[in-house]
């Protein structure tokens, strides 16, 4: 997945999340599976991307369709977006200077933004060919972003923990004995049908040990509550409120918000 992919495949729309506003390359043939409504841009123009401004244009039918699973990681979806206002919000206020955040499966990485443009250091995490976006996005919102913000391949069906963490200690041009996370975010990781629950949470709990905490926040569709079922097995679960949405914020689903410990 390159540069020109991006262009020919995705859209540049403005969201909020957690009050701050964020431009991001988000897929064009999936307009109408999405349960949000983008929304109209304040600030006109959308920022330009070089990298996906230099290739121009090609017919829409220069490539096949996008595959199922990278349409559903090249949008915006509510989970996120609640769980970005949670973050924001239920939080005392300069709670995430200088904390250092992992997000599984990213997406448009979106959420990561928010936590960098609070302060946090992010690593956006995803499958190798999804983070063509991700790296889009980042240089469109390089100017909003204030801790480190770097996109790494995870893929959780088989994660190497030594690899990852060497990797992570690359980026941040740290020592691999100083890579360590204080929280790790997922936002809609749980998909009935498309991704394997157990390496999900055997990554999950590789991830968050000691004093790193898991978030999480899932939209209910069918069988998530089964693997929530599975997941309080191996750690202790408070399920958070999702207290005064902002205008827009579609719930018309359930969205589920948990904070994770080891058990």
């Amino acid at each position: 997945m390159d540069n020109d992919l991006v262009q020919r495949k995705t859209e540049l729309l403005e969201y909020t999340i957690g009050g701050q506003q964020f431009w991001v390359h988000s897929i064009k043939s999936a307009r109408d599976d999405i349960d949000i409504e983008p929304p109209k841009s304040e600030s006109g123009t959308a920022p330009s991307d070089p990298a996906c401004d230099a290739v121009g244009s090609p017919p829409e039918d220069a490539d096949p369709p996008v595959d199922f699973k990278l349409r559903l990681a090249w949008q915006v979806w509510p989970a996120a977006l609640a769980l970005g206002h949670h973050l924001a919000t239920q939080f005392p206020g300069g709670h995430w200077e200088g904390k250092r955040v992992l997000e599984l499966g990213t997406g448009t990485g979106i959420l990561g933004f928010l936590m960098s443009s609070l302060g946090a250091d992010v690593i956006l995490s995803d499958v190798a060919h999804a983070l063509a976006v991700v790296e889009a996005n980042i240089r469109v919102n390089k100017d909003r972003l204030r801790g480190r913000c770097a996109a790494l391949s995870l893929d959780w069906t088989a994660f190497d923990e030594a690899d990852f963490y060497g990797r992570v200690a690359a980026a941040w041009q740290v020592p691999v004995a100083d890579v360590n996370f204080d929280y790790v975010l997922c936002s809609d990781c749980i998909c009935e049908g498309l991704y394997l629950w157990d390496a999900f949470i055997k990554c999950l709990r590789s991830l968050c040990q000691g004093n790193t905490r898991g978030i999480t926040a899932n939209v209910i569709r069918g069988k998530e509550y089964e693997c929530l079922s599975a997941m309080a097995d191996h750690f202790d679960m408070e399920q958070k409120p999702i207290v005064d949405p902002p205008y827009g914020l579609s719930l018309d689903m359930p969205v589920l918000i948990y904070e994770l410990t080891g058990s």
